[in-house]
C-alpha cells in the first residue's frame, strides 16, 4: 500500500508550483505530467530555470521515475517485502526493485540526480535538526530517504547482478583487509580509463570454478575501494558498454565503471562512484531519513527491519544506528549461505 500522506502530497496541485507567480507554468499541468509518467518532459521543461523547492521536488520525484522506480512504486516494493516469510527482508525488497534496463540503463545517475534536488530542498535537517520539522519537511525527508535507500539497493542489484553476489563480498573483503576467505584474488594490474585521472587497480576473483573481474580505486593511505561497475568497455571508450561477454572477452575490455554524470549533465566530468558510498553512506543516510520523516506504521516498521537484519550479524549483536563496511559486509556474505 502507498501510504496516504506521501501519496496526496507527491500529485497535490497545493504543493507543487504554488504561488503567485502567474508566469509559471500551471501546476495541474506537470502534475498531469508526472501522473502520467512523461518524466523527461517534466525535466526538459523545468531544469533549464528551476529555482524553487516545488520545482525542485519535481524534478526529483521526475529523475525517480526516469530510473524505472517511481516514489510510488518504491514504497509499494517496500510494504511487500515486509510479507516475507523466509530469508532477508531486505534481500527480497532489492529483487523486487531490480531496474528495468528495458526502460533505463543508468539509474544510478537518475536516482543520485533525484537525491540531489531533495537536498535542495532540505539540506542535512533531516538528521540534524529531527525534533523541529514541519510537515512538510517530514515529506521531504521520507522522499530524500527513499531515493537514498535505493541508490543503495540499486547498487546492490549491480553487485550481485549474474549470481556473482559471493565473488562481489569477495572483492569487498579483499579492498577492506586485503585478504578474502572464501576465494582466490589475483591482481592483475593498473587500469586507467580516458576522461578520468584516477587508476584502478584490476582484480580477479575466483569463485567455485568462475572468474569475475572487479576494479579497486587506491587511496594514497593505502586504502582501497570497490568501484560500483555496469557491464564491459574498453578503456579508451567508457561510453560504450556492452553486456555480451563474448565480446567482452578481448584483452581490450575492463569491467566498465557506472559514471554518475552519464546522461544527466552536459559535463565532461566523469564520477566513479566506489560501493561504500551507496551500499553504507546512502543506506544509512536513506533509511533514517524515512524513519525520522514518515509516520506509516508499516513503511517505518520495514525499513527498521532491513537495519535490524544488518545489526544482527554483529557479533555483540549491537544496535548503533550506523552501519558501517564491514557490518555489510558480514551481511552480504550470510547471504551466500
Amino acid at each position: 500500500m502507498v501510504t496516504k500522506t506521501i501519496f496526496f502530497i507527491l500529485f497535490s496541485s497545493s504543493f507543487f508550483f504554488s504561488g503567485c507567480d502567474t508566469t509559471k507554468v500551471d501546476s495541474k499541468d506537470f502534475n498531469t505530467l508526472l501522473k502520467e509518467e512523461k518524466f523527461s518532459e517534466v525535466i526538459e521543461r523545468l531544469e533549464p530555470t528551476a529555482s524553487t523547492d516545488d520545482e525542485y521536488l519535481a524534478l526529483g520525484a521526475a529523475y525517480m521515475g526516469l530510473s524505472s522506480l517511481k516514489i510510488s512504486d518504491v514504497i509499494n516494493k517496500i510494504c511487500k517485502s515486509s510479507e516475507t516469510q523466509e530469508g532477508s527482508s531486505l534481500m527480497a525488497f532489492t529483487q523486487s526493485a531490480k531496474y528495468d534496463k528495458a526502460k533505463c540503463d543508468v539509474p544510478l545517475s537518475y536516482l543520485n540526480k533525484a537525491t540531489t534536488y531533495f537536498l535542495y530542498v532540505i539540506g542535512d535537517k533531516c538528521s540534524t535538526e529531527p525534533e523541529s520539522l514541519s510537515l512538510f519537511e517530514r515529506d521531504v525527508c521520507v522522499y530524500k530517504g527513499l531515493s537514498q535507500t535505493m541508490e543503495a539497493v540499486t547498487t546492490l542489484n549491480y553487485i550481485q547482478e549474474d549470481n556473482k553476489l559471493k565473488a562481489s563480498s569477495c572483492a569487498m573483503e579483499y579492498a577492506l583487509k586485503g585478504t578474502a576467505s572464501e576465494c582466490s584474488i589475483f591482481v592483475k594490474g593498473d587500469v586507467q580509463f580516458v576522461n578520468n585521472t584516477k587508476t584502478y587497480e584490476a582484480v580477479y576473483v575466483y569463485v567455485d570454478g568462475s572468474e569475475y573481474e572487479y576494479l579497486l580505486e587506491k587511496s594514497q593511505y593505502g586504502l582501497k575501494k570497490l568501484i560500483i561497475t555496469d557491464g564491459y568497455c574498453k578503456i579508451d571508450d567508457a561510453e560504450n558498454r556492452t553486456e555480451d561477454k563474448d565480446v567482452a572477452s578481448s584483452s581490450a575490455y575492463h569491467v566498465c565503471p557506472v559514471n554518475l554524470n552519464e546522461a544527466v549533465s552536459d559535463t565532461q566530468e566523469v564520477i566513479h562512484p566506489n560501493v561504500n558510498q551507496f551500499i553504507v553512506d546512502s543506506f544509512n543516510k536513506g533509511t533514517e531519513a524515512i524513519l525520522i520523516g514518515s509516520d506509516d506504521k508499516l513503511l517505518t516498521k520495514t525499513v527498521d527491519g532491513f537495519r535490524q537484519e544488518i545489526y544482527a550479524t554483529r557479533e555483540n549483536n549491537e544496535k548503533h544506528e550506523l552501519i558501517d563496511e564491514e557490518d555489510m559486509l558480514l551481511y552480504l556474505k550470510q547471504q551466500n549461505r
